[in-house]
Parts: structure tokens; sequence; C-alpha cells
């Protein structure tokens, strides 16, 4: 059942007997009834589709100029960085030679961007993270990061804050290495973050989904309830107990 915490319960055949007890056990050890349920389902699919209705599949008729600006409204910055680490996989320094080396290197990089033209410079930024970055995951993320304030580290989060678009910052050190930034533009339809299943989910996608709440959270506020009497003595335990 869908939305119900599953647990082996099944011990033996696959008759329709057998499919029955396990909904009733599911349903039983979830705190459900059927009805409360199928209202649980109905109301989710209600919300699903009120969210098409508004913003398309995924958030797909949001316009560019929404789902970027509900960005920027939000606080988010957008950067890629080159990562030459200066700390092992438990976070330990490594030894001040390699260190020097790596920022050797992260001068060397830095000066090859600088000398970059301009319209080829984040295609020359992507090349050089391919082979040069020891952040492992910009695979994941290969149209830059997404994030606020509170998320990176604050030598990352300050140095992004500073860049303006299409810029490539100076060697920013942290407890982490040598980061060389740039500030690609913002586009609705790049990975923005991932969902609980680990499947990408776009910024316009993830723009439409907050709007969609905001509004949601508005309706909410604005609409009027009226109780039942019998509301005024309603009892969960009672509502919940599960009869032998």
């Amino acid at each position: 059942l869908p939305g119900v915490q599953r647990v082996s319960i099944l011990r033996s055949g696959d008759g329709a007997a057998d499919v029955l007890a396990a909904k009733d056990i599911l349903l039983r050890d979830n705190g459900m009834t059927e009805d409360f349920y199928y209202t649980q389902v109905t109301a989710s699919l209600l919300y699903n589709k009120m969210f098409e209705h508004f913003y398309g599949v995924d958030g797909e008729n949001l316009s560019d100029e929404d789902a970027i600006g509900y960005a920027k409204d939000a606080g988010y910055l957008h950067a890629k960085h080159i990562l030459l680490k200066t700390v092992d996989d438990s976070r330990q320094p490594l030894d001040d030679e390699t260190i020097a080396e790596k920022k050797a290197q992260a001068e060397a990089l830095l000066a090859e961007l600088k000398n970059c033209p301009a319209d080829e410079l984040e295609a020359k930024f992507d090349a050089l993270i391919e082979e040069y970055s020891e952040d492992y995951t910009p695979g994941y993320y290969p149209d830059g990061y997404y994030f606020q304030e509170g998320t990176m580290v604050d030598a990352f989060y300050n140095a992004a804050l500073a860049l303006d678009e299409g810029a490539v910052s100076e060697i920013v050190e942290s407890e982490f290495g040598y980061h060389i930034l740039f500030h690609p533009a913002f586009g609705a339809d790049h990975v923005f973050t991932y969902d609980s299943s680990y499947q990408p989910v776009t910024l316009r996608a993830a723009a439409a989904d907050a709007l969609f709440s905001n509004m949601s959270e508005e309706w909410f506020s604005a609409a009027e309830f009226s109780f039942k009497p019998e509301f005024e003595s309603f009892s969960l335990v009672e509502l919940f107990a599960v009869e032998e």
C-alpha cells in the first residue's frame, strides 16, 4: 500500500486471503482504518493534480525568469570550483611538501584561467575541474552548486558572494584545501538538488514546488474552519485503538 510502512507479513501462499490479511495487518500496525488511508491517498493525489494545474509536471510551466528569480530571492548563490585538497579523507593535514605542491598547482591553474578568453572561460574551467579537481561530487552537479549561507564553509561562501557572473576567484583557502571558484549563469534546468530516491531535481522543479507550497500555506491561512460539536470530545486514543 503506497504511503504505509511495509513489513514482512506474508508467510505462505499468494492468494486473495493472504493479500487481504496483509492489508489489514498493515493498516492496523500503522494506526489506520481503510477509509482514513484512502482519504490520505486522495488528498495526496489532489495535491499533485493542483500542482500540475498551476506549474505542470515537474514545474515545466514555470518560466525561466520565475525559477531563477525564486533562487536569487531565496539567497542562493551559484558556483563551480576546482579543489586541491590539503587534508586526507579523515581531514588530517597532508605533509608540508605536498601542501606546497598543491598551492603551486593552484597558482598555475589560476594563471591558465586568467589567460583564457572570456567566451571560452567556462568550458576551460569545466575541463580543469575534470582533470584536476579533488572534489568527489562535480559529476552529480555538472552545472555547479546552488547553496545558501550556512551550507558551505565560510571561506567558500564569502568568495562566491563576492564573484560577479562569469568571473573567476583568486585562490581561496579553506579547511579542505585550495579552491578556485567560477560563477556561472543561473539556469532553470540545472541540477539543483536530489530527491530522497537520489534522482536529480532541476531548479525549475524545486522552485515550482516551493512556490506552490507557499501558495498552499496562504490558502490555509486564509481559510475559515468550523468544527462540529463532536470534535470537542474528540479522542485520538479511541480513534486509533486497535481492535482485538
